[in-house]
């Protein structure tokens, strides 16, 4: 949970960084990245929330299947870097 709050601020961060300097298609690239929108999906945080707590309080030693599960098919399912696509762009 820490990484996944500490690296939505720094999204959220660069988001509003590119908006100030002008670079409106840069700030909604990174909104629209898959990440993003799966992290601050409100369906997704509640779900995954639900499901935290009842393997927590049913069956603990499954919460390590869950987050290599999430590593594998979450956050391992990321967009083109985005800084590589806006420099072959220009």
């Amino acid at each position: 949970m820490v990484w996944t709050a500490a690296f939505l601020l720094l999204v959220f961060t660069a988001i509003l960084d590119n908006q100030k300097l002008g670079r409106l298609q840069e700030a909604e690239d990174l909104r629209q990245m898959r990440i993003v929108r799966y992290l601050t999906n409100p369906f997704a945080i509640v779900s995954q929330g639900l499901a935290w707590l009842l393997i927590l309080i049913f069956a603990p030693q499954f919460q390590l299947v869950i987050m290599v599960w999430q590593i594998l098919f979450i956050a391992g399912r990321t967009n083109v870097d985005i800084d590589r696509q806006h420099s072959l762009n220009r």
